[in-house]
């Protein structure tokens, strides 16, 4: 049976895990949209379309950073690792 500060190692580790997923998506969101709007502006300027995913995506990274990043990291903070 695992000791609580095995425990507590362990949901540290799955949390830097959870960190490190998200900076990859933040990275490759910060790389992708400008291509985007760079094309939006070669091709059709006169219907800005890149606020789509600009928008989309952006909400579901926001999401990842809530729900990967903040929160178990509040309840490992609070609880002491029993997330």
């Amino acid at each position: 049976m695992k000791n609580e500060g095995s425990r507590i190692r362990e949901k540290q580790a799955n949390l830097e895990k959870e960190r490190r997923g998200f900076r990859i998506h933040r990275r490759v969101y910060s790389l992708v949209v400008p291509v985007l709007a760079l094309v939006n502006y070669l091709t059709v300027p006169q219907l800005p379309w890149v606020l789509f995913p600009l928008l989309g995506w952006g909400f579901g990274l926001t999401m990842h950073y809530v729900f990967a990043v903040r929160l178990p990291e509040k309840k490992l903070l609070n609880r002491g690792g029993e997330a």
